[in-house]
């Protein structure tokens, strides 16, 4: 599956719509690279300042589908500023995941229901979440059984 991009409130908005607002998803796995991606056949990383700092994270939804798969969606995370991931509770899915642009980048956080402040969104690197991402890009794909638009995967 091919990224889709987040750049706007209906980028955000598409996308959270899709998954339910994350709503009983789990991290499924994450991977960082903190090194830039060489193009074509240049091997020398040392040249490249995009994409630098990229985490990755699998998430997954906490039912199969009546196919019998394990609903699965990727978000990449580049420019990287901050990451936090604490499990408190066994298991622990998130309960809210909002998506917000701030002083210092987009936001990804398990809100529990409640937005950031204009101190956190003027300072989210300080916000205690148990799954919190500060970075300048997010893109997204659909990993199985999601699609990036209708219809309702939840309902096959």
């Amino acid at each position: 599956m091919e990224w889709i991009d987040i750049e706007t409130k209906k980028d955000v908005d598409a996308l959270l719509e899709r998954v339910e607002q994350f709503h009983d998803w789990y991290v499924a796995g994450f991977s960082y690279d903190p090194l830039a991606r060489a193009e074509g056949g240049d091997l020398n990383l040392g040249r490249f300042k995009i994409d630098v700092d990229s985490l990755t994270v699998t998430f997954r939804w906490d039912c199969k589908s009546r196919g019998g798969e394990w609903p699965e969606v990727q978000l990449e995370f580049n420019g990287l500023l901050v990451f936090r991931f604490a499990n408190f509770k066994d298991p622990d899915p998130i309960w809210h995941g909002r998506i917000e642009v701030t002083n210092r980048g987009w936001a990804f956080f398990d809100d529990d229901g409640v937005p950031f402040t204009d101190e956190e969104r003027a300072h989210p690197e300080n916000v205690n979440s148990g799954f919190l991402v500060v970075c300048d890009r997010i893109r997204w794909r659909p990993l199985a059984v999601v699609t990036a638009d209708g219809p309702d995967w939840w309902d096959e």
